[in-house]
């Protein structure tokens, strides 16, 4: 009998291999690309300007101390004129994830290249290496919305090979500077050089030119072993190697041994190290050698690259040295080891230090200046002091401490990232002191909660280190990857439930796991859930319920001022915001509508008009929440916040269509569909404060609607093609200025990734990282003079806000599968793709309707959701759900057509046609959602009700009814929503699917949607 062993991850790597920056999914756009073991991600660093209101708190806690003196008959409370805040810029960042991708195997190291295809759009291309000589060439398609394999480069030759079945040396790539090609060291001394095209071909061979002909970014590649560079030179193992700045040809630098040895041997053998650069001649294969040194410590590490010079840095266990073309190279000991362990002639002034430099990663800071992060987290400035640039000495300064570094790439200016496996990790900001100190002394302290890196050792380290000179550099985390490995320990068992709730978790049991998590400071308990776990405060019975609503509903007074814009809402009678409150909670019966009061306790409301003699539709607000309107089956009622009625519409009169299946309310538009597939526009008027009908073309009707939906542009992305040219060419800046933040009343930090969002909840084991985070004065950086313009009604708070021009829109899913967008309320159609039943990967705009003849599986589609999802900035998101209760989820991204010159679905239109078209498409989002229970459940085997696991029953089964009412309640059955949206439920706006296995659809703070599952004891219908 064979065992057949089942593995399934069940949480994804969370630790940080490797990064890279690039301008790769836009030319306008930095991003931050992490390998997670197999795992990619795609992150978008985002700059934004916050405004920190700068407020004497002093003066105002003894004015309260005053008026709390005062007797009781004289402590009362009295308005009074504050000047507004003065506000101060302040620069700070964050990432925002784009996509990720799962991939067939583990990402040895990264490259960033700008090849002649990528180029052409701005962009840049990704290089990937795997285990022992693979690599791929990425390019982001502005198409498509993601990724796109150009290339695949396989070096893994039997006469490659050494006589050992398994590899054991890394892979390393290294990309030039100037983009001009990528070596690959495998299989130990192996060396592949992949050229890449370049636009000068003057210098190319007729072979070469004739494969710039065929498309292809790159050259034929080169394979050598490194030993054949040069005879006279034995290269036995390479350490490592590293493209050099500001070469006409590619300059590899190459670290490595001349014969091998061990540390037993380190008294009779220290120097075995050496160095050598070659310039590539890829058009003549030849590689003469620029300048080499050798005898250098036993110890050596890595490279690094100085920029704007011929020379090198080399970290070895115990020292620092630089050489370059013009000099033998000098160093520094870190350690009392170095003595012993070589002879290069070093300086001694920070071997007291007593360092060990193995594990380090660098960034590269302005003016040459190299910050050398440790693997105990300790950050030290490495400065090369010039002399009529000439290298004359190297100063070691101590910087702070951070996180366990696994990785680092600076970006921006002004910006870098440090990666972790055994800790989070974190996007800086560097900032020199000198200039800011001064503005410190000047300006005072204020708050803020970024975190500044530690800029202090412990006394024992202080007391060891006089000599030792702080950086002028000081570091802000702005933002922060968490990482919740490595796991050293973990138990698991069910899920605390409250007395009255065990009973209902008595089936199916709810497990969670505890980990013990991270490395010394570090280190965290992690409870990783399956599910979200809801707490009920209270229940009752409900039979023969259909649906359900809370309205929040203000007073006709604010009927001109919208919730976005309305300024101060708080109550000073209690100091809570009414306006947030639920008001009434609505229950819709088979033959009856519920009113009820919301407050204290629930009490049902007798005397309103509001309907109630049967089943409601839909309730919404409109007016800026002033007005309530509730639909159902043939009428509409429109009803102030009071409950009294102030008209009514009724549908056989109005429309002649039939009867109201189904609607969505957007205001100031109320979108109605009929039993028969028709639909109908109607919209409050200004002026009357009335809901009248639109007018609309007859063709809208042609085709029976399905699911209908309108959708409240105001993130701008929803624009012709026409308008949305000119916004493509919007500046860097100005697109990273458009958020300006006065105060977030719920603000969660970005370390606070929820345990909705990762699936699990940290909390630090030891208080000293607290402690070394604690907030010092708040330095204001980038400080610009503010300009006052003219103070009016807007601007009189000191609050100013970009205005967003709002657009509404109407989304149709039609009988015939197709998917149509129209512009409100010309009804103007403007996008249509024919198979959306097909849940194609992308949703692309066809001018004209198309019969397209397909083999694959369709999808009945029940029920569409269009609309703005995200914590930060908003996001459109395509919901749609099928007849089984599948989830398929399109994300929208702007495509202007003709902007991609590699675009595979472009067809060939006048601009005409394509001016009046949204220039936007829809990308399909990956997730692992199974919305409908299996045959047998997957703890006790207990075959589970076949109803979960069938379809909807069809439209044609109308006929078994005779009576009118059963007949409708099965229409309104037959469109019933199960995608329903939510707004501030713990802080999160989303989408709550119900179903058999109910779902939430959240983005936290790095603005990427996932899908929750949510543990219940029943279908939520």
């Amino acid at each position: 009998m064979s065992i057949y062993p089942l593995y399934k991850e069940i949480f994804p790597s969370t630790v940080v291999d490797k990064v890279v920056c690039a301008a790769f999914t836009s030319p306008s756009d930095v991003n931050v690309i992490v390998a997670r073991t197999s795992i990619l991600q795609i992150y978008r660093f985002i700059e934004d300007i916050e405004l920190i209101a700068e407020e004497n708190a002093a003066e105002d806690e003894s004015n309260l101390t005053q008026e709390l003196g005062k007797d009781d008959d004289q402590n009362f409370l009295f308005p009074t004129l504050k000047p507004a805040a003065n506000p101060s810029s302040s620069k700070t960042a964050h990432l925002e994830l784009v996509a990720q991708y799962k991939l067939f195997g583990n990402i040895a190291s990264m490259g960033v290249v700008r090849t002649i295809s990528s180029g052409i759009n701005g962009m840049d291309s990704l290089l990937l290496s795997f285990k022992d000589a693979k690599v791929s060439l990425l390019e982001w398609s502005l198409a498509t919305n993601s990724i796109v394999t150009v290339s695949i480069h396989y070096y893994e030759r039997e006469e490659f090979k050494t006589e050992f079945l398994a590899n054991t040396c890394t892979t390393e790539l290294k990309v030039d500077p100037s983009n001009r090609c990528a070596a690959l060291n495998f299989y130990g001394n192996k060396l592949a050089i992949l050229p890449f095209r370049q636009e000068d071909t003057s210098n190319l061979s007729e072979e070469e030119i004739t494969n710039i002909a065929s498309n292809l970014p790159y050259l034929q590649s080169i394979v050598f072993d490194v030993s054949s560079i040069d005879s006279q030179i034995k290269i036995k193992n390479v350490i490592d190697m590293e493209f050099l700045y500001g070469c006409h040809e590619p300059t590899l630098a190459i670290l490595f041994e001349s014969y091998q040895t061990w540390p037993g041997k380190s008294n009779s053998i220290k120097d075995t190290c050496s160095v050598i650069t070659v310039t590539l001649d890829i058009s003549k294969q030849k590689y003469p050698v620029v300048f080499a040194r050798d005898t250098l410590p036993q110890t050596c590490l890595k490279l690094i690259s100085v920029p704007d010079s011929m020379g090198v840095i080399i970290i070895t266990s115990d020292a620092i040295i630089y050489i370059d073309d013009s000099s033998l190279g000098i160093g520094i000991a870190v350690n009392t080891y170095a003595s012993s362990t070589t002879r290069f002639p070093l300086d001694k002034t920070y071997e007291n230090l007593g360092l060990a430099l193995e594990g380090s990663c660098h960034v590269i800071l302005d003016n040459k200046d190299i910050l050398l992060s440790l693997s105990d987290g300790n950050l030290y400035v490495i400065k090369l002091l010039e002399n009529e640039e000439t290298v004359t000495g190297i100063r070691f300064e101590e910087a702070g401490n951070s996180t366990f570094p696994s990785c680092a790439c600076k970006f921006s200016k002004g910006y870098f990232i440090l990666g972790s496996r055994l800790g989070d990790t974190h996007l800086i900001k560097y900032y020199s002191s000198k200039k800011d100190q001064e503005k410190q002394n000047t300006n005072g302290a204020t708050n803020n909660n970024r975190q500044p890196i530690n800029n202090s050792m412990d006394d024992v380290r202080k007391s060891a280190t006089s000599s030792l000179e702080m950086s002028d550099y000081k570091f802000i985390v702005c933002d922060t990857l968490v990482n919740v490995g490595p796991i050293v320990d973990m138990a698991f068992g069910e899920l605390a439930y409250p007395e009255e709730e065990s009973q209902l978790h008595i089936i199916q049991k709810n497990l969670e796991i505890v980990t013990c998590s991270g490395y010394n400071e570090e280190s965290s308990l992690c409870v990783f859930h399956r599910n979200v776990n809801p707490i009920v405060n209270n229940s009752f019975p409900m039979e023969d319920c259909t649906n359900i609503w809370t309205v929040s509903c203000r007073d006709s007074m604010f009927a001109g001022i919208s919730m976005e814009n309305s300024g101060s809402k708080i109550d000073s009678n209690n100091g809570i915001n009414s306006d947030f409150f639920d008001k009434y909670l609505f229950i819709s019966k088979k033959d009856k509508t519920m009113v009820l009061g919301c407050g204290e306790e629930l009490q049902e409301l007798q005397q309103t008009d509001f309907y109630t003699d049967g089943p409601t539709i839909n309730i919404g607000c409109l007016i800026n929440r002033t007005r309530i309107l509730q639909v159902y089956d043939h009428g509409l009622r429109f009803v102030d916040n009071e409950g009294k009625l102030t008209q009514l519409i009724p549908i056989d009169e109005t429309f002649e269509k039939g009867l109201v299946v189904f609607a969505s309310i957007a205001d100031p538009y109320v979108l109605l569909l009929f039993d028969n597939g028709d639909i109908a526009l109607m919209k409050v008027d200004e002026r009357t404060k009335n809901i009248e009908a639109c007018s609309q073309p007859e063709r809208i009707n042609v085709i029976p609607t399905v699911s209908c939906c309108i959708y409240r542009d105001d993130s701008e992305l929803f624009s012709l093609v026409k308008d949305a040219t000119p916004k493509s060419s919007l500046s860097k800046s100005e697109h990273q200025s458009k958020t300006s933040t006065y105060f977030s009343p719920m603000n969660l930090d970005d370390d606070e990734f929820d345990d909705l969002c990762k699936g699990f909840e940290t909390q630090n084991l030891n208080e000293s990282k607290e402690n070394s985070m604690e907030i010092d004065e708040e330095v204001k950086l980038d400080e610009t003079p503010q300009v006052m313009g003219e103070v009016n009604e807007e601007n009189v708070s000191g609050k100013v806000e970009n205005v967003k021009e709002t657009t509404y829109w109407c989304a149709l899913f039609k009988q015939d599968g197709s998917l149509e967008i129209f512009k409100l309320p010309e009804f103007e159609e403007v996008f249509l793709f024919p198979h959306f039943d097909l849940s194609p990967a992308v949703l692309v705009d066809f001018a004209s309707r198309q019969n397209l003849n397909s083999t694959s599986q369709k999808s009945e589609i029940k029920e569409i959701l269009l609309i703005n999802l995200g914590k930060r900035s908003k996001e459109p998101y395509l919901v749609a759900r099928t007849s089984v209760g599948d989830i398929i989820i399109y994300k929208a991204y702007q495509y202007i057509p003709g902007s991609d010159v590699f675009d595979p679905f472009q067809k060939s239109q006048s601009q005409a046609e394509l001016s009046e078209r949204l220039a936007i498409r829809f990308s399909r989002v990956s997730q692992e959602y199974i919305s409908r229970d299996t045959i047998y459940s997957d703890i006790h085997d207990k075959p589970v009700s076949k109803r979960s696991t069938q379809q909807e029953p069809s439209k044609n089964d109308i006929d078994q009814f005779d009576d009118a009412t059963e007949r409708q309640n099965f229409r309104l059955g037959q469109i019933s929503r199960k995608i329903i949206p939510f707004l501030n439920v713990g802080g999160y706006n989303g989408i709550f699917v119900a179903g058999v296995k109910p779902a939430w659809l959240l983005i936290a703070n790095n603005n990427f949607l996932r899908l929750h599952p949510m543990s219940a004891d029943g279908e939520i219908k």
